[in-house]
């Protein structure tokens, strides 16, 4: 068992359209820009595999909200009279009250809903912007009867199974029969009970993918704007219930996700507000909460808070994306509870880093196999947010089939190691996400497992890190990422860490080893990586490897990315013999932008490392010459590249030494030639004299070389 700063991945011996059941600056185009198109991702559930914010318009509608009503939201439930089917005590209720309590504070801008007037619409008057405009319905009861299975059942917890077709034709029937509207100004949310398994145009399922989603049939003013959500009782929910119950307030929202979406891109075949990646808003900052506003239980302040206050009404529901607060404030900025936040200064959250990893990452299909997920909650300072509360919960990234089983779902940051799960696989073909949820900053990070045949799409990490280094001496090694998969892996990050190499080990800190790093070999260039941190007790040096702009690399479809690394150890770097003194390790991260979360894709595993004693520094004296008058250029060279070499100068005439110094060399590269400029004292003869280097370094002191001086 490691430390929290060794991950637990170093045990060998450092941050979607469907809304899944559990889930990366640039600024986004003026309004002249000329639409771009764009396709929407069907479902990618929690983990944003890749979102790449901004939002850009592609130039299809979004909803209308310029009536006097704006949106009008009907809530529909089909429930079925006399089948046994019931929605959980309260439920409808709570959902019914989201909706006219999102109406009852229209116009206002210190709610989610308030982000939506970033964004426009483009007309044939001109481009109209969203404004925040909701009507509540009156919500349908529809009692029709399932029709029979369109789906085959995931598992023996559903009692039937419907399609999107299904749904769409029965949502047909209900607006015809009630004389509804249809067009761009209509929303209807359509909610099923317990134990009725969703499968989506795609084939993907409620079972393990998705927590809901929203669609559109039909064209023009016939147009009907939808979205379906089942009533899944675990993996759907940010592990909070303000209103008591965490699948009621998880369902609100899934709610609230699916409404941003209607408005900001409505329609399945014209795309309007999407990423380069063809997200939405909602999917970029899928289990995003943002800091709490408080908790409506003090006796359970962990599980009862909230995040938003809407016409009094309290609720926990995920933020959404701001393209403003996105290019102003950054990465890991982007993700907002409110229109009024999104023009504020970055938010108590943004100092909160989660990030999660699986160990080992691919495991065979076979329902016995486990990995531990390790969940890290920390400040921007790397120091561990004790007793911040987390929820977990699975869902299918891709493949067919369903996730294996968490040990447990819930726990909280402690210590050196944070929290650890173990999860068992089963026995299905698929990629398996954990989602971890932290309270205190309402941040989420996902740990991918490759099952059985999907393992072969896992990332993999090599690394030619030496079993030894010398202090004070430059050594190169190379650290290796492959993405076997055909999808790109974008804003991917390389993160280095030294750790002590077996307890006990001396401590080090990051002032005493120097890093450059190069994406083009040993020819450079180099590029000088910021690392902090210390080995201190148990602790990490660490320094990541992001790119030019800071947000991430590209790891392209069935392609490898080798990091050069030149690494230098102080002279100070004690030994221990053969015993390790330093552990190196590698890790491939991919981060999310707009929330800063990271995931952790692969690792080298550690590599531990003997720091071998250092050679004393050794001079060379050149022979030089000078005048009396403007002094002589002494040249020696120096071989030490530990920065803190120096040499002691000694001028001597006849066996008589006439002047004798100290200085210093600074970062001494290996054989340059080094100038001092000595002036002989006053009275001094010309003719034959000779100078001396003694290099030296601390203590350590070189053997000395002399060479001959001329003075005219």
């Amino acid at each position: 068992m490691l430390p929290r700063s060794l991950r637990y991945g170093a045990a060998t011996l450092v941050v979607l359209a469907g809304l899944g059941p559990a889930a990366p600056a640039l600024n986004g185009p003026p309004a002249s820009a000329k639409p771009v198109t764009l396709i929407r991702i069907a479902h990618n559930g929690h983990y944003c595999d890749g979102c790449s914010p901004p939002l850009v318009y592609s130039g299809g509608p979004v909803a209308d909200t310029s009536g006097a009503a704006g949106l009008t939201i009907t809530p529909v439930y089909w429930l079925p009279q006399g089948a046994g089917y019931t929605f959980p005590s309260g439920y409808a209720a709570a959902l019914n009250g989201y909706a006219s309590n999102l109406a009852a504070a229209s116009g206002t801008r210190d709610n989610v809903l308030s982000i939506a007037t970033e964004y426009y619409g483009a007309t044939a008057a001109g481009k109209i912007n969203l404004r925040y405009g909701i009507a509540a319905g009156t919500p349908i009861v529809d009692t029709d009867p399932f029709p029979p299975a369109g789906c085959e059942l995931a598992s023996s917890d559903y009692s039937t199974c419907l399609t999107d077709g299904q749904i769409r034709a029965e949502l047909a029937s209900v607006l015809a029969a009630n004389g509804l509207p249809t067009g761009l100004s209509a929303f209807y949310p359509v909610f099923l009970p317990p134990r009725v398994e969703i499968a989506d145009r795609d084939g993907t399922n409620s079972d393990s993918t998705f927590c809901g989603y929203h669609h559109s049939f039909g064209a023009g003013a016939a147009v009907t704007l939808y979205s379906v959500e089942p009533l899944e009782t675990s993996g759907c929910d940010g592990g909070q219930a303000p209103n008591g119950s965490v699948v009621t307030d998880g369902a609100i929202s899934t709610f609230s996700h699916e409404l941003m979406e209607t408005l900001t891109d409505p329609v399945d075949e014209d795309g309007a507000w999407l990423d380069r990646s063809g997200d939405e808003i909602g999917d970029i900052c899928s289990d995003y909460y943002g800091s709490p506003l408080g908790s409506t239980d003090p006796s359970r302040p962990g599980t009862t808070e909230y995040n938003q206050v809407i016409n009094g009404a309290r609720y926990y529901t995920q933020t959404e994306f701001s393209n403003q607060a996105f290019a102003k404030l950054g990465v890991g900025n982007g993700c907002q509870p409110s229109a009024k936040a999104a023009a504020a200064g970055p938010s108590t959250a943004s100092r909160i880093v989660i990030d999660a990893g699986a160990y080992p990452a691919s495991l065979p299909a076979d329902g016995k196999s486990t990995a531990v997920d390790q969940v890290l909650v920390d400040d921007t300072h790397g120091n561990a947010i004790d007793g911040d509360p987390i929820s977990l919960a699975t869902y299918v990234v891709d493949g067919r089939g369903s996730c294996g089983a968490l040990d447990r779902t819930s726990g909280t940051e402690k210590g050196l190691y944070g929290l650890l799960v173990r999860y068992t696989a089963s026995t299905d073909d698929v990629v398996c996400g954990i989602v971890a949820t932290e309270g205190k900053g309402g941040k989420s990070a996902t740990a991918l497992v490759y099952q059985g045949s999907y393992r072969a799409r896992a990332a993999t990490a090599t690394d030619t890190v030496p079993d030894s280094l010398k202090a004070g001496a430059t050594s190169f090694f190379t650290m290796t990422f492959g993405n076997p998969s055909a999808k790109p892996i974008p804003f991917a990050t390389i993160e280095l860490q030294i750790t002590s190499g077996a307890t006990r080990a001396p401590d080090v800190a990051a002032a005493q080893i120097r890093v450059a790093t190069s994406l083009h070999g040993r020819v450079g260039p180099f590029t000088r990586l910021e690392t902090s941190g210390s080995t201190v007790e148990a602790a990490a040096i660490q320094g990541r490897v992001a790119g030019p702009a800071g947000t991430g690399l590209v790891l392209r479809p069935h392609g490898k990315l080798t990091v050069t690394f030149r690494v230098t150890l102080a002279a100070s770097v004690p030994s221990r013999g053969k015993a390790p003194v330093l552990s190196f390790e590698g890790y491939l991260d991919q981060l999310n932008p707009a929330t800063g979360s990271g995931t952790t894709l692969a690792d080298t595993l550690a590599t531990d490392i003997v720091v071998l004693p250092p050679s004393p520094p050794h001079a060379l004296a050149l022979a030089s010459v000078g005048s009396l008058r403007s002094g002589a250029h002494l040249q020696f060279k120096l071989w030490d590249d530990s920065g803190e070499a120096g040499a002691q100068i000694t001028v001597a005439r006849a066996g008589r030494t006439v002047d004798s110094f100290d200085l210093s060399t600074g970062e001494a590269k290996l054989g340059a030639v080094y100038y001092v400029t000595w002036r002989a004292p006053r009275g001094s003869p010309a003719g034959a004299y000779t100078f001396c280097v003694t290099p030296k370094r601390g203590t350590v002191v070189g053997v000395r070389s002399c060479a001959s001086l001329r003075l005219t």
